[in-house]
């Protein structure tokens, strides 16, 4: 392949032809970024609303399911009766009163 190149007709062209072309190149690549960022910073900004949104709604389920657990279960103590040792239960026979019941709180 052969590429033939008049000198002359360089020369003679306008020097500014060239930048003001690539200046015309860069004006609509730019108007197309900026219409394509806006574009997607739309959508971003729709998906991150929809996003928060059942984000929001699942926190405000498991705020009603943990609510709901609690209530139906009371926390109360329980009471255990610890067994007495050998000594402590002959004792318990000769003197019954000395002795009160042994409770464990837990």
């Amino acid at each position: 392949m052969t590429l033939k190149l008049n000198i002359f007709y360089l020369c003679k062209r306008h020097p500014n032809q060239d930048e003001d072309e690539q200046e015309e190149v860069c004006l609509i690549d730019t108007l197309i970024e900026e219409h394509v960022e806006g574009i997607m910073k739309e959508e971003m900004e729709k998906t991150y609303e929809e996003f928060e949104e059942n984000e929001l709604e699942e926190k405000v389920e498991k705020a009603n399911e943990i609510a709901s657990i609690n209530h139906s279960m009371q926390w109360k103590k329980k009471e255990k009766h610890l067994l007495l040792t050998n000594d402590e239960e002959q004792r318990r026979k000769n003197h019954p009163s000395s002795i009160s019941s042994h409770c464990q709180m837990i």
